[in-house]
């Protein structure tokens, strides 16, 4: 093989290790894993306190587009601030990117709402009546649930999968 064919074939592996790691990344975006349960006053509580053992399906791979958020959804009684009389967990799609990070609070005559958004995997985990973490930094919104911080994470494989395919190119090249 002569050295024109050698430098066609690199840059046609580059390109298609490029493209399949593009892929991937791509398809990892488009799943969010969230909480997914629901807590009615009176009921089972694992929802509030520990939804890493509620129900069957805890955590669920949200696949509802770029847009897409987790979310607390969490009502008290005005007379009763502090303890939920329901509280949903889950997924929504469109979410304001104003909103992530945030909590809307709704007070009414009878109820007090808040709503909490958050884009990381699982980081929907908080009580639902306090500002949303991204569940960075290993904190812990409930016992027993760490946080991940999820950017880190995140850069750190990107980073390993960069340093493979330059490593494959590279042991293609010299071989």
């Amino acid at each position: 093989m002569d050295g024109r064919s050698m430098a066609v074939n690199s840059v046609a592996l580059l390109a298609l290790l490029l493209r399949i790691a593009t892929v991937a990344g791509q398809g990892e975006r488009e799943v969010l894993p969230c909480y997914t349960c629901t807590y009615i006053e009176g009921g089972d509580d694992s929802c509030y306190k520990d939804p890493d053992n509620s129900g069957s399906v805890p955590i669920t791979d949200c696949k509802r587009g770029k847009g897409q958020c987790c979310i607390i959804s969490r009502t008290d009684a005005t007379d009763k601030l502090g303890t939920p009389k329901s509280l949903y967990r889950g997924c929504v799609e469109n979410c304001d990117p104003k909103k992530i990070g945030k909590m809307e609070v709704t007070p009414s005559f009878s109820d007090t709402n808040y709503k909490t958004y958050c884009k990381d995997p699982r980081c929907n985990n908080g009580p639902g009546n306090v500002k949303p973490g991204t569940g960075g930094g290993g904190g812990k919104f409930i016992d027993g649930i760490e946080g991940i911080n999820s950017a880190f994470s995140h850069h750190a494989v990107w980073g390993l999968v960069v340093l493979l395919l330059f490593g494959i190119y590279q042991a293609y090249n010299y071989h």
